[in-house]
C-alpha cells in the first residue's frame, strides 16, 4: 500500500503530528445489483501508537448511502498502527457507485509543515444483471481440476485391474495345489494438493487479475472467514500468524489498491506468502 498523493492541507487548523506509512481504500466488490449492500475499508498505517483517528475526513457518495460504520485498530508487530474503517454501502440505481477520496491533514515530523494525504476514489458499477462471483469460478474451476486427476486415477486403476484378470485366466491351476486367486495390487491415491498452494503458484506465473483474485479468495478462506466477508474480518481470525496478516493486507493493496502500488503490493505478498506456505514466517 501507498499513499495515493499528498499536498497542502486546507488552512487554518490544529494538525495533529503523524507519520502516514501507508493510507488506501478499495471496495469489496466490483460488481453489485441495485440496492445491494456492499463494503468500502479505508485503511490507514501511521508510526505512532494511537487509540483513534478522528483526523479522517471521508469523501462524497454518490449513487450509494452508508447503512453501517465500523472502526478498528491494530497495533503491528513493527510498532506501527493500523486503522480500519469500514462503510457497508447500499447501492443506488443502475449506474456507477462512486466514493471520493477520504483524506487526512497532519504535520508529518520529518519535512515539520502540514500536508494532506489522500486515497485515490473509489467506483463500483451497479448493474442490473446478477454479479458473477470471483470465488464462485475459482472453486468451479478447482473442482474441475480435481475431477480431471480423478479421471485419470480411475482410468489406470482399471487398466491396472483388466490385466490382472487376464493373466489369472491364462493361467492353469496345478491338481496337487488349490488355485491361488491374486488380488490386484494396491494402488495409492495421491494427496490433493493445497487450495492456497495452487492458487499461490498460479498467481506468480500469471500476475493477472483473476489469479489475484482466486488467491485473496483462498487466503481469505486460509484465516477463517467466507468470501463475502471484509479484510478486517479476516485480519481478526487470523490471529498472530504475522505472515498470512501481511498476505492479506498485501492482496487487498494489489487488488484494490492505487495504481502506481499494485505491483509492489503484490511482489510482498509472493515473499509473505512464501514465507507462510514454508512455515519460515510464523508457523501454522
Amino acid at each position: 500500500m501507498s499513499v495515493a498523493q499528498a499536498g497542502p492541507p486546507a488552512p487554518a487548523a490544529p494538525y495533529p503530528r503523524l507519520h502516514i506509512v501507508a493510507m488506501g481504500m478499495h471496495a469489496d466488490r466490483r460488481l453489485v445489483a441495485p440496492h445491494d449492500r456492499f463494503s468500502v475499508t479505508i485503511d490507514v498505517v501511521v508510526s505512532q501508537k494511537r487509540d483513534r483517528l478522528d483526523e479522517l475526513v471521508l469523501g462524497n457518495f454518490d449513487d450509494c448511502t452508508i447503512v453501517g460504520d465500523e472502526r478498528r485498530h491494530t497495533i503491528l508487530p513493527n510498532g506501527d498502527t493500523q486503522f480500519l474503517e469500514v462503510l457497508t454501502l447500499e447501492a443506488g440505481s443502475p449506474g456507477t457507485a462512486t466514493i471520493s477520496a477520504a483524506h487526512l491533514d497532519a504535520i508529518d515530523p520529518k519535512v515539520g509543515h502540514p500536508l494532506r494525504y489522500s486515497t485515490d476514489p473509489v467506483s463500483v458499477r451497479v448493474t442490473a444483471a446478477p454479479p458473477i462471483d470471483s470465488t464462485y469460478v475459482s472453486l468451479t474451476a478447482t473442482i474441475g481440476r480435481y475431477a480431471r486427476w480423478l479421471t485419470v486415477l480411475l482410468g489406470a486403476l482399471a487398466f491396472t485391474m483388466f490385466g490382472v484378470s487376464f493373466a489369472l485366466r491364462r493361467r492353469r491351476p496345478s491338481a496337487a495345489a488349490p488355485p491361488v486367486i491374486a488380488q490386484a495390487p494396491a494402488v495409492p491415491l495421491p494427496a490433493p494438493p493445497n487450495a492456497l498452494a495452487l492458487a499461490f503458484n498460479a498467481f506468480s506465473l500469471a500476475r493477472d487479475e483473476r489469479t489475484l483474485l482466486a488467491l485473496r479468495a483462498q487466503l481469505f478462506a486460509e484465516a477463517g472467514v467466507a468470501a463475502g466477508a471484509t479484510l478486517s474480518d479476516a485480519l481478526a481470525r487470523a490471529g498472530m500468524r504475522r505472515s498470512l496478516r501481511i498476505a492479506l493486507v498485501e492482496a487487498e493493496a494489489a487488488a484494490f489498491g492505487p495504481a502506481a502500488a499494485r505491483v509492489k503490493a503484490g511482489d510482498a505478498l509472493v515473499e509473505a506468502l512464501e514465507a507462510y506456505l514454508s512455515g519460515s514466517g510464523d508457523g501454522r
